[in-house]
C-alpha cells in the first residue's frame, strides 16, 4: 500500500463514529486502520467532487419517496440512500484504477503478503520465487491486464510449457 499521510480534518462525525464503533467492537484489527482511514478519506473526496451533481428523486414507492442518482459517462447510477451512492461512486472511482493491474504488478504484494499473513516459512517464499522466474516472469501472460485475462490466455501458457515434455509421454 501507498504511503498514508492523513489529515483527521478530512474525517466528518459520521466517519468518526463508525471508526469508533469498529474498534470498539474488536470488527477491525490495527493493520486494517490505514486502510480504512484512506477509504474514508478517498470517499470524503468522492463527496466532494460530485456535490453538486448528486440529485434527489423522490419517489413515493421507494424508500419513503427518495432515491438518489447521478449521471456518469452518460450512465445513471442510483441508490435509495446518499452513503449508498457514495460506495456505489467509490467502487466505480476506484476500480477504474484496479483494471489495469497485473499479474506482475501483484506479485511482490502478493509475496509480502505472504510472508507477513500467512505462516510460511523463508525457504516456500524462496520456492515461490524460484517458480516466478522460472515459469512466468519471462510470459506475456503477466502483462495483460487482470481484467482482460481469459482462459485461452491460461491455456495457451500451460500448452506452452506441455509441448516440449511431450515427446517423454508415451
Amino acid at each position: 500500500m501507498n504511503s498514508l499521510t492523513f489529515n483527521f480534518n478530512d474525517l466528518t462525525e459520521k466517519d468518526f463514529e463508525s471508526l469508533q464503533s469498529a474498534l470498539s467492537c474488536d470488527r477491525l484489527d490495527l493493520s486494517e486502520l490505514p486502510e480504512l482511514l484512506l477509504e474514508m478519506k478517498l470517499k470524503n473526496g468522492i463527496k466532494k467532487k460530485y456535490h453538486d451533481k448528486i440529485k434527489e428523486r423522490n419517489e413515493e414507492k421507494i424508500n419513503g419517496g427518495k432515491r438518489f442518482y447521478i449521471y456518469i459517462d452518460r450512465k445513471q447510477v442510483t441508490a435509495t440512500t446518499y452513503e449508498a451512492l457514495i460506495d456505489k461512486l467509490y467502487k466505480i472511482e476506484y476500480s477504474r484504477q484496479k483494471q489495469s493491474l497485473t499479474l506482475d504488478d501483484l506479485y511482490s504484494d502478493w509475496l509480502l503478503w505472504k510472508r507477513d499473513y500467512t505462516g510460511v516459512l523463508d525457504k516456500t517464499l524462496r520456492e515461490h520465487t524460484f517458480a516466478w522466474k522460472i515459469f512466468l516472469k519471462n510470459e506475456d501472460i503477466i502483462t495483460i491486464p487482470l481484467v482482460d485475462l481469459k482462459v485461452k490466455d491460461c491455456k495457451r501458457l500451460i500448452r506452452g510449457r506441455i509441448a516440449p515434455l511431450s515427446h517423454f509421454v508415451r
